[in-house]
């Protein structure tokens, strides 16, 4: 079962590599479509952007940003987070308002040049004078007791004075009008009945000024909800926005949600907000371009058609300064921290949950995610992928499977890798370069993609080819050839040319003597049985000197020496060979003789000459074979044995003779003249071989 399945194995190899390896007659090999098909699979893909091929390009562009690590920030940018210390000095959140409106004065009188609160206060804080003035004012209207004169009208202004100054709210409205803060809203972006339009009202809160109006405004993030801070305090603010932040569909963020589209209007994110204060930018000079852009000033924003900028992370979290807030509130942070400085100020801690994937960590503050963007605008360090990095990709994507595929056919499987590696790492050097350098994003994975979808089916088809190779030499040689030399010409395949070569090697015919008339007297059974026996015997004695078979004539064995492995002892060997094939032949006869059988004699002709070797024959069929004048005078000298009959069997040539003289012992048996031949030949008979 085992063996069946090999075979099929090996069948399907051969067939599948010799039709990707095509034919003479088509000119090319077949596997020049690999490179083809890569380009425009490749091409398609980039150009429909696939979701799962997108994610793996969007990781490509994380593993640059952590490669380049922490960059310094180019502006003073601080964080002022609601972090765990902060949470065990001053209590669980939400903090009084109180507590939020000294920390805000705090670092607003520390000069700090913006603020921006990333906290949604969607709901009012009442406090125990409050809730005592609402009921005592709930009960004196109840008993009607406005209607007592001026003392009971005078007691009601008072009652109202108490709740006024009890409210949290107006104390934190105080803190926040002599501040530059910008205070957070949140757009609900499920499905659902849309809401009503907000109250806090335009330019503080929404883009007043856009351009390209149409069919661009319909991939913006479309809300149906908004939720805004409480009117007294958004009304204290100097501006308001959103802090909607949108990971990418394998939950990373890399992108700042710049504007969000709510019931035909478009408001900007908090970040946008900050910074457009921070750059002393008028309402009316920040605009919403809906064809891909947002104008602070002369500041141009790069965006794509949902209104999303990418992110050129400064680095990992905490790349800009972090203040406890707990600190601020004792004193402890120096006020020089903030001077000039754009501060947010927002949840750190974990157990708030305002924590967001990002290239650099899984759990990293949604408040410093706002700090990257107002740097990234303050500073212009924009992450770009400008046209003509698009026209640069596919023009890769077409040209590098071809020139790799040319290359690749001249090199081993080895040397192909290498060069593969060679030129994925250049690809993504390249990108990390422009990244660094211009904060361009050069999307290198289809790039990389075409190069490896070429080398890997190219590198299969000539795995294929070479197994198909090895394949065909083993079915060759496995039966002329011991086992060792069959292992050393799948090493090297190199050492077997097809179509023959014109080589100095040593043939060995042997033949058993009179075997006409012995077959003649025994039947047919017994003279196959007999000779099997003789035959294994001496094609032992051919492949333990590592000869070749070269075929069976009758009783008759051709052998060569020096091929298709070379043998600088080829004729030496062809001698031992030959000696112990008679060693050989009289353990037979010993054998034979105890069974009662008939032995009989052999004849060996050696000769050593330059003939043609290789694989031929014709179209429908070949051989490993060689042919010349040589092979014809081995087969002469095997013949002449019947005229020296009493010489030890082994008549070797003068050509032999002298290559071998000083490992054989062999006597002259004079010139001959054999047939076809013109010159006599002188002739040796081999008696042994020499001892060192």
């Amino acid at each position: 079962m085992v063996a069946g399945g090999r075979s099929r194995m090996a069948r399907i190899i051969e067939v599948f590599g010799r039709w990707l390896g095509g034919s003479e007659a088509e000119g090319k090999p077949r596997y020049f479509i690999v490179p083809v098909a890569a380009a425009g699979v490749i091409a398609i893909l980039f150009f429909f952007r696939l979701g799962f091929f997108q994610a793996l390009e969007l990781k490509v562009l994380d593993e640059h940003f952590r490669l380049r690590g922490r960059r310094a920030p180019s502006v003073p940018i601080a964080v002022v987070g609601i972090d765990d210390a902060s949470l065990e000095k001053i209590g669980r959140w939400p903090w009084p308002r109180a507590t939020l409106g000294q920390l805000i004065s705090a670092v607003s009188n520390a000069g700090a040049r913006v603020i921006g609160l990333d906290v949604i206060l969607a709901e009012p804080e009442r406090a125990p004078d409050q809730r005592l003035a609402d009921e005592l004012l709930r009960r004196y209207e109840a008993l009607g007791l406005g209607k007592g004169g001026e003392s009971a009208q005078r007691f009601e202004r008072e009652l109202r004075d108490l709740k006024e100054r009890g409210d949290p709210d107006r104390g934190l409205a105080a803190a926040i009008e002599s501040s530059p803060l910008v205070m957070a809203a949140y757009f609900s972006l499920e499905r659902g009945e849309q809401g009503k339009d907000p109250s806090t009202p335009f330019p503080k809160f929404g883009f007043i000024r856009m351009k390209g109006r149409g069919q661009a405004s319909l991939l913006l993030s479309a809300a149906t909800k908004v939720t805004e801070p409480i009117p007294v305090l958004a009304a204290s603010a100097k501006k308001l926005g959103h802090v909607n932040i949108l990971p990418d569909a394998d939950g990373s963020v890399r992108r700042e949600t710049l504007a969000v589209a709510y019931r035909d209007r478009f408001y900007p994110s908090l970040a946008l907000q900050t910074a457009r204060l921070a750059l002393g930018v008028p309402d009316d000079q920040l605009v919403l371009d809906l064809n891909g852009a947002v104008e602070v000033g002369p500041v141009i924003i790069p965006t794509d058609v949902e209104g999303r900028m990418l992110l050129n992370f400064a680095g990992p979290e905490k790349s800009f300064p972090h203040y406890s807030a707990a600190d601020v509130l004792s004193g402890a942070v120096p006020a020089a921290a903030f001077k000039d400085a754009v501060v947010f100020i927002g949840a750190t801690a974990t157990g708030i949950f305002d924590l967001r994937v990002t290239p650099y960590s899984a759990v990293f503050p949604g408040v410093e995610i706002h700090a990257n963007t107002v740097e990234n605008i303050l500073a212009q360090k924009f992450l770009q992928r400008p046209a003509w990095v698009e026209i640069a990709v596919f023009v890769l994507i077409l040209i590098l499977p071809l020139g790799l595929a040319r290359v690749l056919a001249r090199l081993r499987p080895l040397s192909g890798g290498i060069l593969a590696a060679v030129i994925l790492a250049a690809l993504f050097g390249v990108a990390q370069a422009l990244l660094v350098a211009a904060g361009v994003w050069f999307p290198v994975f289809f790039p990389m993609l075409a190069v490896a979808g070429t080398y890997i089916p190219i590198t299969v088809h000539r795995a294929l080819s070479e197994e198909r190779q090895r394949l065909f030499i083993k079915r060759a040689f496995q039966q002329y050839v011991p086992e060792g030399v069959v292992s050393r010409i799948v090493a090297d395949p190199s050492l077997l040319r097809f179509g023959g070569e014109r080589k100095e090697l040593t043939i060995l015919f042997s033949d058993v003597r009179a075997f006409t008339t012995y077959s003649e007297r025994y039947e047919a059974e017994r003279v196959v049985e007999i000779l099997h026996e003789y035959l294994t015997r001496m094609v032992d004695a051919v492949f333990r000197h590592e000869g070749t078979l070269d075929k069976f004539v009758g009783d008759a064995v051709m052998a060569v020496f020096g091929a298709p492995v070379p043998q600088a002892d080829h004729a030496v060997r062809a001698c031992r060979t030959a000696l112990a094939m008679f060693a050989e032949l009289g353990e037979l006869d010993k054998k034979w003789r105890r069974e009662g059988k008939e032995p009989f004699r052999m004849g060996v002709g050696i000769n050593t000459g330059e003939v043609i070797v290789g694989n031929l024959g014709s179209d429908q069929r070949f051989d490993y074979t060689v042919i010349g004048d040589p092979v014809n005078l081995a087969a002469r000298l095997e013949g002449l044995n019947k005229d020296f009959p009493e010489a030890s069997g082994i008549i070797i040539s003068e050509f032999t003779y002298e290559l071998a003289k000083n490992h054989i012992r062999a006597r002259p048996l004079g010139e001959v003249k054999v047939k076809g031949k013109v010159k006599p030949v002188t002739v040796y008979e081999l008696t042994g071989m020499k001892t060192a």
